[in-house]
């Protein structure tokens, strides 16, 4: 059995903020969803409650919808979005990548304007907690040493991937013993607070 089966295995408990998410993707019409490779559904209250509607191209005002500065959630189903104060992609912004986002107060309930971003799409969140919980590191490229990073050396116990395929090591430089995960969420079990070297594959 080879390394990459078995810890297919055994790192099998899922984030349950991004099921959560995926579970709203059966509310989305399939052939809408396939139309383009960027999809935005954004809500009015946290946790993608109250009203939503779904967005599939830039918006550079909100103020002929019912989401103009009403904000407070949104769910990424393709793509990246930059999500802005201000018409016109002005004032204060924040790019957000696939899955579910409580806005902070920083923008919530003060979006005005929303676009796909043509950023990079591929990315690994990493989780000092269980379930995708506690401080976390985006990471889209390698990383030798999580040492860089205060706080994020041999600590991750939850993961989650959009794109890709990523390599966690427990040791620099990719060294010692390592795991190739894909597009998936996990809870770390033989790896959870040992991990010191990350990058896509």
């Amino acid at each position: 059995m080879s390394l990459r089966t078995r810890w297919a295995g055994v790192l099998a408990g899922a984030l349950s903020a991004v099921l959560f998410a995926v579970a709203l993707l059966a509310t989305t019409p399939p052939a809408k969803a396939a139309e383009t490779s960027s999809t935005i559904i954004v809500y009015d209250a946290a946790n993608a409650g109250g009203n939503h509607a779904t967005f599939q191209a830039a918006t550079p005002s909100l103020s002929g919808t019912n989401f103009n500065d009403r904000i407070s959630s949104v769910f990424i189903v393709a793509g990246s979005w930059e999500l802005c104060a201000d018409n016109n992609y002005k004032g204060k912004c924040v790019t957000l990548t696939q899955g579910l986002h409580n806005l902070d107060a920083n923008l919530n309930n003060l979006v005005s304007s929303l676009r796909p971003s043509t950023g990079k799409q591929g990315a690994a969140l990493l989780f000092l907690d269980k379930d995708g919980a506690g401080k976390s590191l985006r990471v889209t490229a390698e990383v030798r040493k999580l040492a860089d990073f205060p706080g994020f050396n041999s600590a991750i116990s939850s993961i989650a991937i959009f794109q890709g395929n990523w390599e966690f090591c427990r040791k620099n430089d990719f060294k010692g013993q390592c795991v190739v995960l894909g597009p998936g969420v996990y809870n770390l079990t033989d790896f959870d607070n040992v991990i010191d070297s990350v990058r896509p594959k």
